[in-house]
């Protein structure tokens, strides 16, 4: 089954505007990180935060006011997307959704586990705990949209993005929604900061790694005709040792495109240890390709930054007027996955 994307929305260190965001992307033009700083070792983590005022609208929502940042986030960009995409409310209804999240609601998380730890036993405040659940973004998203059909939300690293877009096709061609709202979120705290920093997966002022960014993104999928397609997806494949990943990425590619040329790549490059086996791969496999690394300007934010490549890959077709690109991912758990956008080129 082909889908086509039929609106967008995202919500990043350059606001929600989707076409200043993608001439930064293109222009390679980084927003100004902040700092967060660890209460255990002092560590000051360069971040990447949204501007302020870009999501007031969705905060002010009753239902939202009580709710953790990551799901303001999500449910901007979902909001953004089926905007874009025109869906009225009875098109809503038959809509189905799947959100994929990395870390979930940290921010609430920690705040309620600290009460736990500091209070006992049931000290745990009630009005935090329903916002520590991961799919707490995605009951504000199908609340907010009035949407009827299935409901879901994966977790799991970067490739996640690339799962819930497979999901949604899975969805739409079995029948079980006419379209698909996917959209994927992240939001800042400064214990996921000492993690990620620990792991060398994001920038802490001693390596090359991107900024660590929260934000959202989403895409509405359907099967009526629309200029950007999701022409092919793959399931993607796991490994064992960083050793084999050379070899999983070579036979992803071999699967996913059949042969199909490649204009574009847009890589998950973030310039961590994971990037170098993607990179050598598309380097020997796709050596003409035009390369584009969103994260390089939006920073870092795993199943997030994926769904925000196919953003910008949609965005670079529709500015070529026309081709195919290559979405790939490269997750810290161990995963490579991929999907083929088509665009079809313009009359001259």
């Amino acid at each position: 089954m082909i889908a086509a994307v039929a609106g967008m929305g995202w919500v990043t260190p350059w606001g929600r505007d989707l076409h200043s965001t993608w001439t930064a992307i293109r222009e390679n033009n980084c927003a100004n990180a902040e700092f967060l700083t660890s209460p255990v070792d002092g560590r000051h983590i360069p971040v990447l935060r949204v501007p302020d005022g870009s999501i007031k609208d969705t905060a002010a929502v009753p239902r939202l006011r009580r709710s953790s940042i990551i799901s303001h986030l999500a449910v901007s960009a979902a909001v953004d997307a089926v905007g874009s995409a025109r869906m009225d409310p009875d098109a809503l209804k038959r809509t189905a959704l799947v959100f994929a999240a990395s870390d979930g609601g940290v921010v609430y998380t920690r705040k309620f586990f600290a009460e736990i730890v500091e209070r006992g036993e049931g000290g745990g405040s009630p009005l935090l705990f329903p916002e520590t659940v991961y799919n707490a973004p995605a009951s504000h998203i199908a609340a907010r949209l009035g949407l009827e059909c299935e409901v879901l939300t994966l977790v799991g690293d970067a490739a996640a993005g690339l799962s819930a877009v497979q999901t949604a096709h899975e969805l739409i061609g079995a029948g079980e929604a006419e379209s698909c709202v996917v959209a994927a979120a992240q939001e800042l705290d400064w214990i996921t900061c000492e993690a990620y920093s620990r792991w060398g997966l994001i920038q802490d002022g001693k390596n090359s790694a991107c900024v660590f960014s929260e934000g959202a993104a989403a895409i509405v999928l359907t099967e009526q005709p629309h200029g950007c397609q999701i022409s092919a997806t793959h399931p993607g494949y796991s490994y064992s040792s960083e050793a084999e990943t050379e070899e999983k990425f070579a036979t992803m590619l071999t699967e996913l495109l059949q042969g199909s040329p490649v204009d574009l790549v847009v890589s998950c490059a973030s310039g961590t240890r994971f990037d170098l086996p993607e990179r050598r791969g598309i380097a020997k496999h796709l050596p003409s390709a035009r390369i584009l690394t969103p994260k390089s300007v939006l920073g870092e934010s795993f199943a997030c930054s994926t769904l925000q490549q196919i953003i910008t890959g949609v965005l670079a077709l529709e500015e070529a007027g026309g081709g195919n690109a290559l979405v790939v991912t490269t997750g810290y758990n161990r995963q490579v996955a991929g999907l083929l956008l088509t665009h079809q080129h313009r009359a001259a």
